[in-house]
């Protein structure tokens, strides 16, 4: 178990994340589906960068960009651009 405040260590070393908001747990799972949860960018959660703009560019395009690392943003991204 750890508690962080820092996302970017908890994508990549947590099985698990909790989240909570005044004491109360408000999203739990697998760091990269709470990350990719717009909810968690409404709530003034910290984001890793790169989840955060995954989810502000899927807001503004319609899209379901997921990425962890900027290879993964730049794959998805390379693909989405030349479609």
């Amino acid at each position: 178990m750890m508690a962080s405040g820092d996302p970017v260590p908890v994508l990549h070393g947590a099985n698990r994340v909790a989240v909570l908001d005044a004491g109360q747990m408000i999203l739990h799972g697998e760091p990269s589906n709470v990350y990719g949860q717009p909810m968690t960018l409404d709530r003034g959660v910290a984001m890793p960068p790169l989840a955060e703009l995954a989810v502000l560019l899927n807001r503004r395009s319609e899209t379901n960009f997921r990425f962890e690392t900027v290879d993964e943003a730049a794959g998805q991204l390379r693909r989405y651009l030349a479609v």
